[in-house]
């Protein structure tokens, strides 16, 4: 009968690969080569909707085209509001008045009012304008002469009031973007809290717990529950860093749990072999298991190496890991010699993170490693040149700082409390012997 230790093993070694699963979808479904699994709440594209930006957004929820009117402006920024309002209340707060931004909506109403009288008047001059006859304008009549000159000054008189309209537009947008931020910050809220949509009724409204779950899992199981506790434990007042090195630290720590232990040193695969003849059915099966674990040690490395990549990129490209409106993140980008330093951390991440399984001097680990280190080098300057983000590109040198301080408490733990080797039993059968396998 198995012992209750072994029982609790086992299942704790099956709830782990269920949990490794399951993350392994949830970051498939939110890639974004997969793009049409996921739906992100288009709030935290406010800005460029409210300047009427085209094409916003990065997967199947894309908005066409942003606001263009104040009532597209005032919709957006009800329903933001609304959200700031209750996160007020429970302080016993409410939302500011303010009379520059309804000013100047009233000025935008009265441009788009007066937009529309110049664009209706420039309708009907046109219709006559096309009833002309094609020739020249020296031939023209003194009625058709005062056709054309009234449709010309129409289309004068429309262009003018649109350009009027643009300003106003433009000023507007500015306005309701900053009242907004501030709400925000009142409210010690962030955009990336709020979880409302653009509906196929182009309206905006706030999305439902399982539609939450549906289209934007990892937000819902991953960013969610760390921006929560960011926000709760009053990190994120401490500014974006720390922010950054919470969500760093848990998914490090979630990449530890979920990954395989190397079992390379335990097996002594990393040590050359001699290749001999084997001599008895013994050696030959030791030979046969030796090579199954070694398939098994490569196909574990490539999951970690996948594992570790799928992370990352999440939460670099995901729309609400971080709140990108932050000049953190919008005002700096990542030079040559932020990359170079880069290198440098990646570098001893890894050949740390070695150390903890297998002893290797550092020029042996280069010299057999460099070109993986190439890769993954080369692949972060491609990724980091093309998002160019500052933000991004600490997350990731966090995230490999994090590695090697997690690995150093794995070499301490280790040299405190020796890892015992596996003892590989190797069945023998009766039947076979020495002399029956030589002949």
């Amino acid at each position: 009968m198995p012992r209750p230790k072994k029982k609790l093993a086992s299942f704790y070694r099956i709830f782990v690969k269920i949990v490794a699963i399951f993350f392994v979808v949830l970051l498939i479904h939110s890639f974004p080569f997969f793009s049409f699994f996921k739906k992100s709440a288009q709030v935290v594209h406010y800005q460029e909707y409210i300047r009427g930006e085209k094409n916003i957004g990065n997967d199947q929820g894309t908005i066409e085209q942003g606001a263009q009117t104040l009532a597209e402006i005032n919709e957006i920024e009800k329903a933001i509001l609304d959200e700031v309002k209750i996160k007020l209340e429970k302080k016993g707060e409410s939302l500011n008045k303010n009379p520059e931004l309804e000013q100047a909506k009233d000025k935008l109403d009265q441009a788009q009012n007066e937009h529309e009288e110049k664009k209706k008047i420039r309708e009907k001059a046109e219709e006559k304008y096309k009833k002309l006859p094609a020739k020249s304008t020296n031939s023209f009549s003194l009625e058709e002469q005062k056709i054309n000159n009234d449709y010309g000054s129409a289309r004068a008189y429309e262009d003018k009031a649109d350009e009027y309209r643009q300003e106003e537009l433009k000023n507007v947008q500015e306005k309701t973007i900053t009242n907004i931020k501030k709400e925000l910050e009142r409210a010690k809220l962030a955009i990336t809290d709020l979880n409302i949509e653009f509906t196929n009724e182009k309206n905006w409204r706030k999305r439902s717990l399982h539609k939450s779950i549906l289209l934007d899992p990892v937000r819902f199981f991953l960013i969610q529950p760390l921006q929560w506790i960011s926000q709760n434990c009053g990190i994120i007042s401490l500014g974006i860093f720390w922010d950054l090195l919470l969500k760093v630290l848990v998914m490090r720590l979630l990449l530890n749990w979920i990954s395989y232990p190397p079992r390379l040193a335990d097996l002594d695969l990393a040590k050359p072999r001699e290749k001999t003849e084997p001599i008895d059915l013994a050696s030959l099966e030791e030979e046969r298991e030796i090579a199954k674990r070694q398939l098994e040690a490569m196909k574990q490395t490539f999951f970690n190496i996948a594992m570790s990549f799928l992370l990352i990129t999440t939460f670099s490209l995901h729309p609400f890991a971080f709140d990108r409106s932050n000049p953190f993140f919008s005002g700096r980008k990542a030079d040559f010699f932020w990359m170079l330093f880069y290198l440098v951390i990646f570098f001893f991440s890894q050949f740390i993170a070695t150390l903890t399984y297998q002893k290797v001097s550092m020029w042996n680990y280069l010299r057999k490693s460099w070109l993986l280190i190439a890769f993954g080098f080369g692949m972060s300057c491609l990724f980091y040149a093309q998002v160019g983000r500052f933000g991004d590109y600490l997350f990731a040198l966090l995230s490999e700082v994090i590695n090697i301080l997690i690995s150093l408490v794995k070499i301490a733990y280790r040299r405190r409390k020796p890892v015992k080797r596996e003892k590989i039993k190797w069945e023998r059968k009766k039947a076979w012997n020495y002399h029956n396998y030589k002949r």
